[in-house]
């Protein structure tokens, strides 16, 4: 499975009524589509040592506190992804979107594990963002 975290959607780019090689802009997706990637994200990473994946290893996914409405668009910006320490313990992995120099919490995965492990799972969710929106049209 192919790890792909896009925040935008592409699309052929139409010039004379024919295709180009190039590809434009169309919109943001949703809160509720970045979900749905970030957790097959998750499915799909799998960390030596761990009887399941980072989705099963995740204490819980926390979408819900950030108040967002799943059917609304993400703000345009560039995507960051990164762990830290958990409130009381453990760690977190953190997707936000930075707009405006502003940090927008988007969604997190919080674990009872390892630092390293987690830091593990956040370089793969980063890169599941990387060049975000050149393949995701």
């Amino acid at each position: 499975m192919e790890l792909a975290i896009r925040t935008m959607v592409y699309q052929p780019k139409i010039k004379d009524g024919k295709e180009t090689s190039l590809l434009e802009y169309v919109k943001q997706r949703s809160y509720g589509e970045l979900e749905k990637q970030f957790e097959e994200a998750l499915k799909a990473i799998v960390m030596p040592g761990w009887d399941c994946s980072a989705y099963g290893a995740a204490e819980y996914i926390s979408f819900g506190e950030y108040k967002q409405d799943k059917q609304a668009s993400l703000p345009k910006g560039n995507v960051i992804v990164f762990a830290r320490s958990g409130n009381c313990e453990g760690y977190r992995v953190e997707l936000c979107i930075i707009n405006d120099g502003v940090f927008v919490p988007v969604i997190s995965a919080k674990y009872l594990s390892d630092r390293d492990g987690v830091w593990e799972i956040a370089k793969q969710i980063d890169e599941a963002c990387y060049n975000n929106g050149l393949y995701g049209y």
